[in-house]
């Protein structure tokens, strides 16, 4: 493949990610991007790269269940009571013959 034809697929290419295809504006593009990506992660602290360039993902927290999400869960208890694997396998086998 020449260089030309290359150039034309990294055209059709940008075009398809609404990307700019010239160099400078690709590049500047990108940076555009990255810095709204530090942004949220200068407000959010979920995600931070460690000294050795690589990405870390902290846990979020989860948030204290309230008495609807108990309730909730309960009545699902109710209506679906506990089944064994072997259970489970002979209602599957019944209803699809």
């Amino acid at each position: 493949m020449s260089h030309a034809e290359s150039e034309l697929l990294i055209e059709e290419y940008c075009c398809l990610l609404e990307f700019p295809a010239n160099p400078d504006d690709f590049v500047k593009h990108l940076q555009d991007k990255l810095a709204q990506v530090d942004e949220i992660c200068a407000v959010d602290k979920q995600f931070t790269i460690n000294k050795d360039g690589e990405s870390v993902f902290k846990r979020i927290p989860s948030l204290a269940q309230t008495n609807e999400v108990e309730e909730l869960e309960s009545k699902i208890r109710v209506l679906m009571p506990e089944r064994s694997i072997l259970e489970i396998l002979c209602n599957v086998k019944h209803w699809l013959n």
